[in-house]
């Protein structure tokens, strides 16, 4: 897909033709706060969980080097300036690995790319602001950063082998600005959607508190005003008002039924309801059973009304 007024050639270059590398520092968060400093610092954990793919210093949380920390030797040229690349050179997860961010505005404060980072400049101003951080999250390139990984239970990536990697641009900026344009747009009204989303969720979450007795209480602190004269909740056992119909982890009879649960395909007989399914931190497709799979469980086939309840924690 291509903006219709555009039609030359993209460039493919080496990253190393590009972009140059710049000297990061590698202090650990025991040397960072949130309170007070001069300088601010980017660790690589805050680019894998929180900061946006366009790095705006004003909308960002960053925390500050510590006052006894000394940075006088710190070349004024390793300081982050706008249109960087702060790359994350760790991971536990292959996902994540060499994810970055790309610095827009740094509003007149100094910052520095900190532990496990790759600070990456421009080498001219061909990749313009703005384009270089969407340009880093394209398909084509995170693949190539993956298969350039290194490592077992904490994979890594070297300057060397990055360096290898192709980076391919439009060279009209007014296609790298419009894409850029097209891509953050999207993104600011992704970031207003999860906003209104967590407040939902945070009133959910005060209904449910309020809507349910506490501890050693009998009555909700609010109910609907049409239940208000109704005097106590009722109270039981969780074993007088459900059956337990079956709990296949406590004897293994799951584990030999294995080979017969697959995604989907022409012989599935039942949706299969798994422990990561009900996690929904990570998505993961959903898994049928074939005919035997099914015959063994289907003393479980839910009809409505049932509850699933993990037996152990991911």
């Amino acid at each position: 897909m291509r903006f219709p007024e555009f039609a030359e050639e993209w460039k493919i270059e080496p990253l190393d033709k590009v972009y140059t590398f710049k000297i990061t520092n590698s202090l650990s968060r025991d040397k960072l706060n949130y309170e007070s400093g001069e300088v601010k610092n980017i660790h690589y954990g805050d680019i894998h969980t929180k900061f946006s793919i366009l790095f705006d210093i004003t909308k960002e949380e960053v925390p500050f080097i510590n006052q006894d920390v000394s940075i006088e030797r710190i070349d004024e040229e390793n300081y982050c300036k706008e249109g960087d690349i702060v790359i994350a050179d760790a991971s536990e997860d292959l996902d994540d690995i060499g994810k970055s961010i790309e610095i827009i505005n740094l509003n007149n404060e100094k910052l520095l790319a900190g532990l496990h980072t790759f600070l990456a400049r421009r080498r001219d101003t061909k990749i313009k602001v703005g384009f270089g951080g969407y340009l880093f999250k394209s398909d084509d390139i995170r693949k190539q950063i993956k298969k350039e990984a290194q490592g077992a239970k904490v994979l890594g990536i070297s300057k060397t082998r990055i360096s290898n990697i192709n980076i391919y641009y439009p060279p009209n900026p007014k296609e790298q600005q419009k894409i850029a344009a097209c891509l953050s747009s999207l993104d600011e009204v992704i970031t207003a959607e999860t906003e209104k989303l967590d407040l939902l969720q945070d009133h959910k979450k005060g209904l449910l508190q309020q809507l349910f007795p506490a501890e050693e209480e009998s009555q909700p602190n609010y109910r609907f005003p049409e239940f208000k004269d109704d005097g106590d909740w009722g109270e039981k056992e969780i074993g007088e008002i459900i059956e337990l119909l079956a709990d296949y982890t406590a004897n293994g009879s799951f584990a030999s039924l294995k080979e017969n649960v697959t995604y989907y395909s022409e012989d599935n007989y039942a949706v299969l309801v798994r422990t990561t399914d009900l996690e929904k931190k990570k998505f993961e497709p959903q898994r049928y059973t074939d005919e035997r799979g099914y015959k063994f469980l289907k003393k479980t086939s839910l009809f409505g009304g049932e509850i699933i309840l993990a037996n152990v924690r991911i």
